[in-house]
Parts: C-alpha cells; sequence; structure tokens
C-alpha cells in the first residue's frame, strides 16, 4: 500500500523519479533511449513487431543473443543507429589498439 501511495504522490506532484541506465549493456542504451523518448515496453515491442516478453527479456539482460533483425527494429524504433547499441565501433577500436 505504500509503494502504491508514493506513486501517486509522483503523479500527483508531476514528478518522474530519474533513472539512471548504463551505457555498458546492450540493454542499458535500449532502457536510455525508450526512457528519453517516453516509451513503455509494450510500445518498443508493438513497433519492432515482437513480443513485450522477448523486450522485456533483453532489458532485463536475459537475452545474450538476438536476431539482428531484433536489434535493427530496436534501433529503427528508437531512431538510434544499431551501432550504437550494440557498439560496433567501441569492439572495432579495441581490436585495432591490440595489433
Amino acid at each position: 500500500m505504500r509503494a502504491e501511495a508514493k506513486r501517486l504522490s509522483f503523479t500527483i506532484e508531476g514528478k518522474i523519479p530519474e533513472k539512471q541506465y548504463s551505457e555498458d549493456t546492450l540493454a542499458g542504451r535500449v532502457n536510455k533511449l525508450r526512457a528519453e523518448k517516453k516509451m513503455t515496453q509494450k510500445e518498443l515491442a508493438e513497433k519492432c513487431n515482437t513480443s513485450s516478453s522477448t523486450i522485456s527479456n533483453l532489458l532485463k539482460g536475459q537475452v545474450t543473443r538476438s536476431h539482428s533483425a531484433t536489434i535493427l527494429a530496436i534501433s529503427k524504433a528508437l531512431g538510434c543507429d544499431v551501432d550504437y547499441l550494440t557498439e560496433v565501433d567501441k569492439l572495432k577500436e579495441s581490436t585495432q589498439d591490440e595489433k
């Protein structure tokens, strides 16, 4: 009951608690962009033509591998580059540094 009252106070006061998302993971980057766009997981799933459970599992970090089509759909829905989500550019830099 207290949690519900607390949530209501944020709504009534017009305050939305800010969440900090780690940009070290795919889940963190997707969550950050989704929060910026005020998009629910369900809305993201619908825009990606995938299930809510797929998006939920991905955002919880429970998905270790994902279809490239899903990642592409997420990037389009969130209006970002696939490389940002997958950090391909950082991977390229780290392999070049090792040479």
